[in-house]
C-alpha cells in the first residue's frame, strides 16, 4: 500500500511539473513557455473578425513574448477577416490558420498557407 502511494504521488508530480499552464488575454488563449515566450494556441470567441496578436502578454507580474502560434489555433474560425501579427512572431505551425474563409497574411508566410490557401472559400 505505501508503495502504490508513493508512486501515486510520484506520478502526480511529474504530471504536474509537465503541464503546460494556460492564461487567457482579450479573446486569445496562450501557453506560457518556461523560456519567457509565449504560443498562441486558441482563439476564444466565434465572432472576433478582427484578431490582433500583441508582440507581449503579461501574467502573474510576468511579461511573456509572443513567438509562435501554436497548431490548429485558429482552425475553421470561419469569422476571421483580418490579423494583426506582432513583430516577435518567429514561428506558426502547421494548419494554424486552416479551413478559414479570409484573412490578411503577411508576405513573410505565404508558403505556411499553402495547404490553407487550397482549401479557402471564395
Amino acid at each position: 500500500m505505501k508503495k502504490t502511494l508513493t508512486l501515486l504521488l510520484v506520478l502526480l508530480t511529474v504530471m504536474t511539473a509537465n503541464a503546460a499552464t494556460t492564461v487567457d488575454v482579450d479573446s486569445l488563449r496562450y501557453t506560457l513557455n518556461n523560456d519567457g515566450s509565449a504560443t498562441v494556441s486558441s482563439c476564444l470567441y466565434q465572432s472576433t473578425p478582427n484578431i490582433v496578436i500583441p508582440s507581449t502578454i503579461t501574467s502573474g507580474g510576468t511579461t511573456y513574448t509572443v513567438k509562435y502560434i501554436g497548431e490548429y489555433a485558429f482552425d475553421q474560425r470561419k469569422f476571421i477577416t483580418s490579423v494583426t501579427f506582432p513583430n516577435t512572431l518567429e514561428k506558426m505551425a502547421f494548419c494554424s490558420f486552416s479551413y478559414i474563409k479570409q484573412a490578411a497574411y503577411p508576405s513573410w508566410c505565404a508558403a505556411c498557407f499553402v495547404f490553407t490557401i487550397m482549401y479557402k472559400a471564395s
